[in-house]
This record gives structure tokens, C-alpha cells and sequence, in this order.
């Protein structure tokens, strides 16, 4: 009796753990969809919300490489072959030019309101021209990833 029950026990483990792999899986389905969605965002006055978009991707992809690695480990327990998430290193690989691209217009945008808006006489010039040179270098490489 004692050994149904181990059995039964087991087998509640291993389907839990198919239904754990299961939920990671369509996780990181909806992620890489949302990365994809990232290629048609293009309006200047919600680059601050997209910027958000990727770090909540970012969050959840992190998450989800958690749920993996306890995965991963019961998986080592009932002596399984170890599952390989090759979508984690493909969605944090996607993620990171819109990254990039985002974070560097959000600060332009910043900039740009300082010096247009801000007091005339705060401009440095040899500082607004670094700056400038900067973010033109940063568009510079991603317009290499881009195309």
C-alpha cells in the first residue's frame, strides 16, 4: 500500500511538472509575440510607455527563466532529460535593440525639452554638442541592427 502511494504521489509530481512546463511555454510564447510587436511601434509621444512595455517583458522573461531553473531541477529529480528553452535567449536578444532604441529617444526627447524649454542662459554649448555627437553615435549603431 505503501508503494501506490509513493507511486500516486510521483505521478501528481510529474503531471504538475507537465503542467508547470506547459504554463512556461505559452509565458514565453506571449513574450516573444510582444517582442514582436515591438518592430511597429513608432510613436514619438508613447516612446515612455513602450520603454515600460520592454521592462515589464523584461520582468516576466525573468520570472520565467526562474520558473525554469526549478523546472529544470525537478526534472533532475524524477530523472528526466533536462528541457532546453532556446525562446528565453531569443526573446532577450530581441528585446535588447528596441531597448536600446527606446531609451535613447525617451533621453533625446528629455534633452531636447531642457534646451528648448529650459532657461537660455543654462546652455552650455561644448555640452549640448557632446550630447548631440552622443546620441548620434547610439543611432549610428542601431541603425546597423535596424536594417
Amino acid at each position: 500500500q505503501n508503494d501506490e502511494l509513493i507511486e500516486k504521489a510521483k505521478q501528481q509530481g510529474e503531471s504538475q511538472l507537465h503542467q508547470k512546463r506547459e504554463r512556461v511555454m505559452l509565458e514565453l510564447d506571449k513574450l516573444k509575440r510582444k517582442v514582436d510587436e515591438f518592430a511597429d511601434l513608432a510613436e514619438l509621444d508613447m516612446m515612455t510607455q513602450y520603454l515600460t512595455d520592454i521592462r515589464n517583458v523584461q520582468k516576466r522573461l525573468t520570472e520565467a527563466q526562474e520558473q525554469i531553473t526549478f523546472i529544470n531541477k525537478e526534472e533532475v529529480l524524477y530523472k528526466w532529460d533536462v528541457t532546453e528553452y532556446p525562446e528565453v535567449n531569443l526573446i532577450s536578444t530581441g528585446i535588447d535593440p528596441y531597448q536600446k532604441l527606446f531609451t535613447t529617444v525617451v533621453k533625446w526627447q528629455r534633452a531636447e525639452k531642457r534646451w528648448m524649454d529650459g532657461a537660455f542662459q543654462d546652455l552650455e554649448a561644448e555640452g549640448v554638442e557632446a550630447e548631440v555627437d552622443e546620441y548620434q553615435r547610439e543611432i549610428y549603431k542601431m541603425q546597423k541592427v535596424f536594417n
